[in-house]
């Protein structure tokens, strides 16, 4: 029975993200580092993998901040914390644009993770909500996916799944209507290739 815990670290740079394990007993494990690439990662977040008894670390980085800005990479962790292979980028715009304050679950009825994300490269309708699916060895399924575009700012998506349900539901700040952000979220029907909008607060 083990914690993970994950932070941005500014010890040796603009930013690295870090990981330290803790046990039940409140004994922390050694540090170690996930990603200390050039230039600044940030906003780290973290799934467990219960089938594959693992991890999957995401965070926005900056180390080609000169050509695409800011992109979302991924790394798989073993229980002990070990790396599992190498960090890969899951973000595909090619724009020196932003993509930003990645959220991460695993779905284990499909072996899946699901990465959430906002991103810019929509730049005149604002920030949006993007999705990237990840297999559990770290490959890629599918492509980005705008889960949610819409004038104005859709930012900071959280997201859980229901196993039972079989459905997840994802949230986040909106502001759609100009003045003032209000929450929105989405609900995936497992039977429809769609989602369902819903407002959770109005004001």
């Amino acid at each position: 029975d083990v914690y993970l815990v994950i932070w941005g670290d500014e010890r040796a740079d603009q930013g690295d993200i870090y990981g330290a394990r803790v046990l039940v007993n409140e004994t922390v494990l050694t540090e170690f580092p996930i990603s200390t690439a050039s230039d600044a990662q940030a906003h780290g977040a973290a799934a467990w993998n219960s089938d594959d008894n693992e991890y999957l670390i995401v965070w926005h980085d900056y180390r080609d901040s000169g050509t695409t800005g800011a992109d979302i990479y991924a790394q798989r962790l073993g229980n002990t914390g070990t790396p599992l292979g190498s960090a890969l980028r899951l973000s595909s715009s090619t724009l020196p644009d932003l993509q930003m304050y990645p959220r991460v679950q695993y779905v284990s009825d499909h072996g899946r993770y699901v990465v959430t994300w906002q991103d810019d490269r929509n730049a005149p309708t604002g920030w949006d909500i993007y999705v990237q699916n990840v297999n559990a060895d770290g490959s890629l399924y599918g492509t980005n996916v705008p889960f949610f575009a819409f004038s104005g700012w859709q930012q900071r998506p959280d997201a859980a799944f229901s196993p039972d349900a079989n459905r997840g539901l994802t949230v986040w700040q909106d502001g759609r209507n100009g003045t003032t952000f209000k929450i929105y979220g989405r609900i995936k029907e497992p039977r429809f290739a769609i989602f369902m909008p819903l407002v959770l607060r109005t004001s």
